[in-house]
């Protein structure tokens, strides 16, 4: 998940806006099923403060030499965060912070991704006007240049055995003469052209979707199957496409009188669907209510979950499939919410869970609530990393947390959010 360094304080509003948008006819309209705990207490829990707000506790400072019998852990996995400083590894007791990455001489970490096979970790670095992708392993040994060049974007392969990346020609020592999306071997080897871009629209001719630019967003479940996200270069479309490794077939992703919600697609654990948020096409750009469903095969978009909850608009964040069932955050819009308003006004999303064919009613995981930026959901469903708002509308106010789906306390993680602010999950280590 990637909190991005330009208009930071836009970037943090965005997350949760709203546009008034009416029920669709074929839409269910369940309510928020109260939440049901079968949570056991953390170790070290707090007392709760008002009911529907647990305060977070915070997580211990880190150990001299723990004992392997009395750790305990706290995350399903390692957690991986992109900081200032570098590139760290928090382990799953929540209580150890370790440099992966440390760059030096001025250099800078901007983008990284996990692989899923064995761990280790590609990223980009920037140093002196020039940037190159690197690979290394999640404990900081076997650092290596994959390829010297701009290359952005990085996402690793299911198998582990490709990164694609978007690379452009910069005009000196170019590794590419196209701009577009390459996948790039992680044992090394030069750059293979996925998709390129289009070329500059012709003046005389404009069309709609002429001069798109590709960047990889994710991999389908099986890796035959790249999703991209589209734009155009200085203007306000945003898009997404699907790519066919074997075929070279590009689908355009298609909302009927909306934008995709930029970069927040995510593939259904079967990867025969794309799980995605809109956005409002005017000057606005606030997120519709509804939860939306893209077939992959012919682009076509259609409502999932329902614009309205309880009588009220429904903004939904963070919506992944887990376990056989769909995890989102949903936030219920006010009476007199503007989304129009600027600055927009931020929504309390809460945690929750749908059936994955939609027409179960949603049922809420957690009591409380919190202005959501961005939210990473742990693969096992036992809960989600979550980055919020702690200090109102002041994005300096941010906070770590780790939301535990069973509902009990939320744990404040060791790590100062910052710009910039990235983190996924590591290598399994429980």
């Amino acid at each position: 998940m990637v909190l991005r360094s330009a208009a930071f304080r836009l970037a943090l509003l965005l997350a949760a806006l709203l546009a008034a948008c009416g029920a669709s006819p074929s839409a269910v309209q369940p309510t928020l099923a109260p939440p049901q705990s079968t949570a056991t207490p953390l170790p070290t829990p707090l007392p709760t403060e008002p009911p529907t707000q647990p305060p977070p506790t915070t997580a211990a400072a880190p150990s001299p030499s723990p004992s392997p019998v009395e750790e305990i852990y706290l995350l399903p996995a390692p957690l991986i965060v992109l900081t200032p400083a570098g590139i760290e590894r928090l382990d799953a007791t929540a209580r150890s912070l370790a440099p992966v990455v440390r760059p030096t001489g001025g250099a800078a970490i901007t983008q990284f991704d996990v692989s899923p096979a064995d761990g280790s970790i590609v990223y980009r670095v920037e140093q002196g006007g020039a940037a190159s992708l690197r690979r290394v392993a999640s404990d900081g040994t076997g650092d290596t240049e994959l390829l010297a060049g701009d290359a952005s974007a990085p996402r690793v392969s299911p198998d582990g055995s490709q990164v694609a990346v978007r690379l452009a020609p910069t005009g000196e020592s170019d590794t590419v003469a196209l701009a577009g999306v390459f996948l790039v071997p992680t044992a090394g080897g030069a750059p293979q052209l996925l998709q390129a871009d289009d070329p500059p629209p012709d003046p005389a001719q404009p069309a709609l979707l002429a001069g798109l630019a590709f960047e990889p967003l994710a991999w389908s479940p099986d890796g035959t199957r790249l999703l991209l996200t589209t734009v155009l270069p200085g203007g306000d479309y945003c898009g997404m496409a699907v790519k066919e490794l074997a075929t070279g077939v590009l689908v355009a992703i298609s909302p009927q009188g909306a934008l995709v919600d930029c970069g927040r697609g995510t593939w259904s654990q079967d990867g025969t669907s794309i799980i995605m948020t809109l956005q409002d096409p005017g000057a606005s750009a606030a997120r519709l209510p509804g939860l939306w469903r893209a077939d992959p095969a012919t682009g076509a978009v259609t409502l999932f979950l329902p614009e309205i909850s309880d009588g009220s608009p429904a903004i939904y964040a963070a919506a992944r499939e887990v376990i056989g069932e769909l995890r989102v955050f949903i936030a219920l819009a006010p009476a007199g919410y503007d989304p129009l308003a600027y600055p927009p006004p931020l929504l309390e999303f809460a945690m929750a869970r749908a059936a994955p064919d939609g027409l179960a009613p949603s049922e809420r995981l957690r009591p409380d609530t919190h202005l959501l930026y961005e939210a990473l959901w742990a693969p096992d469903g036992s809960g989600a990393v979550a980055l919020v708002a702690s200090g109102g509308e002041d994005p300096d106010g941010a906070a770590l947390l780790w939301l535990p789906a069973d509902g009990s306390p939320p744990v404040m993680l060791p790590i100062t959010p910052a710009q910039p602010m990235q983190f996924a999950w590591g290598g399994s280590e429980v």
